[in-house]
């Protein structure tokens, strides 16, 4: 009986490693097939048969699940363009992927920094203007304001 689970198992296992959405959907028409042969493959071997409906049932869960897998976002790792899934280890300097010219995680990170810097200092700046203004105001006598 845990035969049966192999599909299951190759069928997720295939949907979280393929980035490629074409790809992903290949697997999942295939997923059927796959257990189909791995049911007849049980039949042949095992002495006990299962019902036809609980087979039917098993690739009905096999194939929304698989749905659902193939709509989420593939898993990438943090040395890898989220784009197309590049390897980047060796150009961490660069700040866009050689393969489909997105924004690597290293250059996303930089621009971030440059952006949070930059909001800094004009926060720095404004601040520094409004105390001088203050102490223009505290400076001048009474009857000039």
């Amino acid at each position: 009986m845990i035969f049966l689970l192999l599909p299951a198992l190759l069928t997720w296992f295939l949907l979280r490693r393929v980035t490629h959405r074409w790809a992903r959907l290949l697997v999942l028409l295939f997923s059927p097939v796959l257990l189909a042969i791995t049911a007849e493959i049980y039949a042949l071997v095992s002495v006990d048969h299962l019902p036809p409906v609980f087979i039917y049932a098993y690739a009905a869960v096999i194939f929304a699940l698989g749905g659902v897998l193939l709509f989420a976002p593939p898993r990438r790792r943090p040395h890898e363009c989220h784009g197309c899934g590049y390897d980047l280890r060796g150009i961490e300097g660069e700040d866009q992927c050689p393969e489909c010219g997105g924004e690597t995680p290293g250059g996303r990170a930089r621009r971030h920094l440059a952006i949070r810097a930059k909001r800094r200092a004009v926060q720095a700046e404004h601040a520094r203007a409004v105390l001088e203004a203050r102490e223009r105001l505290i400076e001048q006598p009474a009857e000039q304001r």
